[in-house]
């Protein structure tokens, strides 16, 4: 660096200054760790996790550490919580566990945040402010229009007893339920309860992460209100994946466990598990850095699981099960010989109690999506669709007894 004054040699002693600091500090908290009685600022611990920051000085070293399972999603990370007191001062993947190995995805690495942030909910509250009318929002062209009309009805929350929230719910429900019964002449049971089916104006939303009693007491309270309108968002999740799962492999839910990914030869996704599960795209990752696994990616975007894999395919959103009928299409009608006069395909059959009825009935359903009928549907060319039909269709082993795998995410 040629000094042209002395405000340049000063950047340059700084900054000469700053990285022997950083080195120096990067020495001196490794031998901090290992002195028992030396107290660890709390900052320079979690210094991102500023909405949970208590504030003070904390010895890490003699804090209690007890393992739980991240509530996001069902990997199956565990973490470990490190507490002083009734306060969390630290969090980390457990290094001894067999699924994460230590690390955590965002979503687990902010479970912190369930204990310490301080703009947690814990009270109920009830909305003083105007809502936003229905119409006025559905009037909205834009992004932009619909922020201007929601800031038009800024929310206004006042705090409550419990007693008072339940008691404002109870009066609400009744009122809507005794306003649609004197509408509509809803009759009343000799028992004293209603019975209007899927008509009454009130659902019911449950979760896919409810425990057992606790989906009970939901439906309990469904049936209490008259109600048949009882859903939850794993509608959009699971729920069909577990009768398809059922009637072909007699089990509602996954049949192997996420190691087995690693052992694929073709993997198809139509998702993107790089950004959503990257925990369990780690699985796939060794899969493809140790065997050389085949990644195929559909997805409208350029997305990261996109980026590394060996094929993206760009296709018209709401397509993808068209897509899939081709695969099959290929593998009935194109394939040579046609998979289902392979002997290992007839056997599975028997295997599986399945006709030729049925075997029939899918195909006449699949005959009607060629190469160029799915093209138009979805917008891939030809060609590229047939190239990744043969590749996972050829590749995947699926009549050769899962000897070689190839798993649709």
């Amino acid at each position: 660096m040629v000094s042209n004054g002395s405000g340049v040699d000063r950047s340059r002693r700084a900054f000469l200054k700053l990285a022997s600091i950083a080195s120096t500090a990067l020495a001196l908290s490794a031998a901090a760790l290992a002195e028992a009685e030396s107290p660890v600022p709390y900052k320079s611990w979690k210094t991102r996790w500023v909405l949970g920051e208590i504030g003070g000085k904390t010895d890490i070293i003699k804090a209690k550490v007890t393992p739980v399972i991240c509530p996001y999603c069902s990997m199956g990370c565990s973490i470990d919580f490190y507490t002083v007191g009734d306060k969390v001062i630290w969090t980390a993947g457990s290094p001894d566990s067999y699924i994460n190995w230590g690390a955590l995805c965002p979503k687990g690495d902010a479970a912190f945040q369930l204990v310490e942030n301080d703009l947690r909910v814990l009270y109920p509250m009830i909305r003083t402010g105007p809502k936003p009318p229905v119409e006025e929002i559905l009037s909205a062209k834009s992004w932009d229009e619909l922020v201007a009309i929601v800031k038009k009805y800024p929310p206004r929350w006042r705090v409550v007893s419990w007693d008072e929230a339940f008691r404002y719910i109870a009066e609400k429900l009744s009122r809507i339920l005794s306003e649609w019964r004197a509408s509509t002449g809803a009759p009343k049971q000799k028992d004293g309860y209603y019975y209007l089916g899927s008509q009454v104006p009130v659902q019911v939303i449950g979760s896919s992460i409810l425990l057992n009693e606790e989906a009970f007491l939901s439906k309990k309270l469904a049936v209490f209100l008259g109600t048949a309108n009882m859903d939850s968002q794993y509608r959009k999740c699971h729920s069909s994946t577990v009768t398809s799962l059922a009637v072909t492999y007699g089990w509602g839910a996954e049949t192997a466990s996420i190691e087995d990914v690693a052992s694929a030869d073709v993997v198809l996704f139509f998702s993107s598990p790089a950004e959503n599960h990257p925990l369990s795209f780690w699985y796939f990752w060794k899969g493809k850095r140790e065997r050389g696994t085949v990644f195929i990616t559909f997805d409208p975007r350029l997305s990261r699981t996109a980026m590394v894999s060996d094929i993206w395919v760009p296709f018209r959103s709401g397509s993808d099960t068209a897509i899939l009928l081709y695969i099959l299409y290929y593998a009935f009608f194109e394939r040579n010989p046609p998979i289902d006069q392979l002997d290992e395909f007839k056997r599975l059959m028997n295997r599986w109690n399945i006709n030729q009825d049925d075997l029939n009935e899918l195909k006449d359903l699949v005959s009607q999506y060629n190469a160029e009928e799915v093209s138009r549907i979805s917008g891939v060319p030809v060609d590229l669709l047939r190239s990744v039909a043969r590749i996972f269709v050829e590749r995947s082993g699926v009549v050769t007894n899962h000897k070689k795998h190839g798993i649709i995410q």
